[in-house]
């Protein structure tokens, strides 16, 4: 991530907000094991400010970021945790954080293309999965609103499902799973569309 600054770091400069233009002059740049190519450094015209072209960037402060596309990538297809740790080389640890630090983006990314407009369409579609929680006898309902032709997720909620067949009776005694949400998730999921 090396393009110019749009504007200055700093919120009390008179350069921090809007679209300044040639607010910056440019001051040399460094390098760093986790990237490649060099990180450039920039100085405010109004304030002084020294900063680079990660001092705005989502993973500023992260120890190794070059990993964070092909983790997502991974985690996109179902890879384990564990198995990503084991391709990437990298610790347990550290693919657990970064799939939370990932989640919270793709929930920002997913937050702000709904209040663009980007994902408003005519044409929804309602999708649900099942799955389970910690044991196979606490079931779970995911309703999904999708766009019909790009199938890009616009609301998703989760619901119990009461046990069935031998788990019955496990998920009743030893769990509680009783309430069938269904139908209250579902409506909840298409009442919920942008």
């Amino acid at each position: 991530m090396n393009a110019d600054p749009k504007c200055c770091p700093d919120s009390k400069c008179k350069f921090g907000t809007g679209k300044p233009v040639g607010f910056f002059r440019r001051r040399g740049s460094y390098f760093t094991k986790c990237r490649p190519t060099p990180t450039h450094r920039f100085q405010c015209k109004g304030c002084g400010k020294v900063f680079s072209s990660q001092s705005s960037a989502p993973s500023l402060y992260q120890r190794r970021p070059d990993i964070n596309a092909v983790l997502a990538r991974m985690l996109c297809e179902g890879v384990t945790l564990r198995g990503c740790a084991r391709v990437l080389g990298c610790p347990y640890d550290t693919v657990k954080s970064k799939a939370d630090w990932l989640a919270i983006q793709a929930r920002e990314a997913h937050q702000r293309a709904l209040k663009s407009g980007r994902l408003n369409t005519s044409w929804r579609q309602l999708d649900e999965m099942m799955t389970f929680e910690h044991a196979r006898a606490r079931t779970l309902t995911i309703p999904l609103v999708v766009r019909g032709k790009t199938a890009e997720i616009l609301v998703m909620t989760v619901g119990r499902i009461p046990s069935s067949g031998h788990l019955a009776t496990k998920g009743k005694t030893m769990y509680g799973w009783t309430v069938n949400e269904v139908p209250a998730a579902c409506r909840k999921a298409l009442s919920k569309h942008p």
